[in-house]
């Protein structure tokens, strides 16, 4: 096949240079006939002919061509993404100026023919020095053999090689992304306003790819950023351009880039003069403004219906302007020195920074009829009106009337209740989160398996929320756990209200690994069950979801409640003990865990053994240097 595709070019190659000698002398006749030559060089149907095949030779090139690259394209094994028509034109126009230049230095010479150095009349039979055609009077006879160059090609030359250097240049970007990408970056810049939205988003060569690719310059896209903010802060319809939304969203992630939990740029770009501050209070705004409009209006609409259009690469403006102050808030913690970081940067000290923003908005928001929208199950206002009582702090005045409605509706509708509950007891005082964590162990302790159901189904999101310091809280919280690891993890009953195939005790199981950090009640309830296979308890996660938190604590507690089972008989006990053995190194505990590992290395089951073996590599890979 690749002897046809090289014939195939060779073919197109031929007929191009054809072509083009035909064009020179066909051009070459026509300029002698319009100065009335007396010897003509060619016949009248040698000059009309010439024409026609100079075209014929110039569709068999472009034809020939084409069919090279169409057999290549299809049948080669290798890419051939890096060549395209532009490419092609490129470089046939550089060949072609080239062509031109050589012509334009050599010329017409004139080959013992005397002619006017100014018109080119034939002067053969003219007496003196003067041009009887122009009138020009030549210096002296050497000038009548001057060689003849046109200045127009010294014109066309450097034309043609810029659009075909141009076309080399943009050959790969054209064929991987479509003929867009021949548009200058200036041009597109300069009129993104007028373009179609395509050519601004989708399009694989569009603005927001091209910044998104690094194509554009950073002071280039961050300007165009800047007066997009600028359009926004004093216009509502160009603050809910959806255009405008990507753009600006491509700037920001551009430089939201995150690597191993930390940011990879020393300082995430915002616009100046706290203009992302005013934008988020400005798009709150009309967020409210559609929310608590009896009558929407078709903008009303758009604003709401662009909270339930967001997907994975878009954000509406509202929803961008909060992301870019939280990852500057992060960016800025992570940027301090290792010293000055007291603690880690949690859900709730970033909610603050959007509480202190949205503040004057509080007392709007609270208008909002939460709970008539969730009892709706109204999609269109219903993520809006949560958001925005979760920024704005508002949600905590909901705490009561959510508690309610919680209990009221199928565990499998709980999702959104549970999410406002949660943050409703974060945004309160340290003596309410207490109380509420004792009232919801107080509801474990009741046999209502449906108040039970809805307290797990609240701590999952309570879990990464609320993580107050205050010592009260703290333990009102593992009164909670305590409850549950004594009560509700022996619960297998279904909630009389749920939809979903789940017990409570494998929501039980759930809820206390993530807030037991520690192992000081999962691993009794986890020995339980090793000893006694009569409990059946649900433990299949109970264990893995801190397996890698191992603070001192938690592997004290771990040889506390499983050191001693390696004398167990059961040598499934045994082989679970050496499996799950903590492999972290560097701890207090070093020496009694090496010793349960040489222990089970002298194993009379040979699956404890090959496990133990496995164990005591990983551990001395992860025992640091000397």
């Amino acid at each position: 096949m690749q002897v046809w595709v090289f014939l195939l070019w060779g073919i197109a190659s031929l007929m191009a240079c054809w072509s083009f000698s035909l064009m020179v002398r066909w051009g070459s006749e026509l300029v002698a006939r319009k100065r009335k030559r007396l010897v003509s060089m060619r016949t009248n149907r040698s000059f009309w002919l010439a024409p026609l095949l100079m075209l014929v030779c110039l569709g068999a090139s472009i034809f020939a061509g084409y069919m090279a690259y169409s057999i290549e394209k299809r049948y080669s094994y290798q890419s051939t993404s890096s060549v395209s028509v532009v490419g092609i034109c490129g470089g046939v126009l550089g060949v072609f100026a080239i062509f031109i230049l050589i012509w334009a230095f050599v010329g017409d010479r004139s080959c013992g023919r005397i002619r006017c150095p100014k018109c080119w009349y034939d002067m053969s039979d003219t007496e003196g020095l003067k041009c009887p055609e122009c009138g020009q009077t030549a210096k002296n006879t050497d000038q009548f053999l001057s060689v003849r160059r046109p200045k127009w090609a010294f014109v066309l030359t450097p034309m043609f090689l810029l659009l075909g250097g141009y076309g080399i240049a943009m050959n790969e970007r054209v064929a991987d992304n479509g003929y867009l990408a021949m548009m200058p970056n200036w041009v597109m810049l300069a009129s993104w306003e007028s373009l179609p939205e395509s050519w601004l988003t989708t399009n694989p060569a569009s603005l927001a790819y091209r910044i998104d690719d690094g194509l554009i310059s950073r002071d280039a896209y961050l300007k165009l950023a800047e007066d997009i903010v600028d359009q926004m802060l004093v216009s509502k319809e160009y603050r809910w351009d959806p255009t405008r939304h990507l753009i600006l969203q491509t700037v920001f992630q551009s430089h939201n880039s995150w690597y191993g939990g930390r940011p990879v740029h020393h300082e995430i770009w915002v616009p100046s003069e706290n203009k992302l501050d005013h934008l988020l209070v400005a798009s709150a705004n009309d967020v409210i403004d559609a929310i608590l409009a009896e009558n929407p209006s078709l903008d009303e609409l758009h604003i709401l219906d662009l909270a339930n259009t967001r997907y994975w690469y878009y954000e509406d403006i509202y929803s961008l302007s909060r992301s870019w102050i939280l990852t500057a808030q992060k960016s800025s913690f992570y940027n301090l020195p290792i010293s000055n970081r007291h603690t880690v940067i949690r859900p709730n000290h970033l909610n603050s920074f959007l509480h202190n923003a949205l503040g004057e908005l509080r007392i709007r928001a609270e208008q909002i009829d939460l709970i008539q929208i969730l009892q709706n199950d109204d999609e269109q206002s219903k993520s809006r009106a949560i958001q925005l009582l979760i920024d704005t702090g508002a949600m905590r005045s909901y705490i009561d009337q959510l508690f309610e409605l919680g209990l009221s509706v199928r565990i499998d509708k709980l999702e959104d209740i549970t999410l406002c509950h949660a943050h409703a007891v974060a945004q309160s005082s340290d003596e309410r989160k207490s109380a509420e964590f004792l009232m919801l162990a107080e509801m474990i302790e009741n046999d209502d398996v449906n108040e039970r159901a809805y307290v797990l189904k609240l701590l999952y999101p309570l879990s990464y929320l609320c993580s107050s310091e205050d010592e009260l809280v703290r333990e009102s919280r593992r009164t909670l756990i305590q409850r549950i690891s004594e009560i509700a993890i022996l619960d297998t009953r279904y909630p009389t209200t749920s939809r979903a195939n789940i017990r409570i005790d494998q929501m039980a199981n759930a809820m206390v690994s993530r807030f037991d950090a520690v192992g000081e009640f999962a691993f009794p309830i986890l020995r339980a069950n090793l000893l006694d296979d009569t409990l059946s308890l649900s433990t299949d996660d109970l264990y893995k979801w801190n397996n890698y938190i191992l603070s001192d604590e938690r592997i004290e507690n771990w040889l506390l409640h499983f050191g001693n089972l390696v004398d167990s008989t059961d040598s499934k006990v045994r082989l679970w003990v050496i499996e799950n053995l903590p492999e972290q190194t560097g701890t207090p505990f070093d020496e009694q865990l090496d010793r349960i590992v040489n222990q089970m290395m002298n194993d009379k089951d040979e699956d404890v053994v090959d496990e133990a073996v496995t164990k005591q590599g990983k551990r001395y890979s992860y025992r640091p240097n000397p």
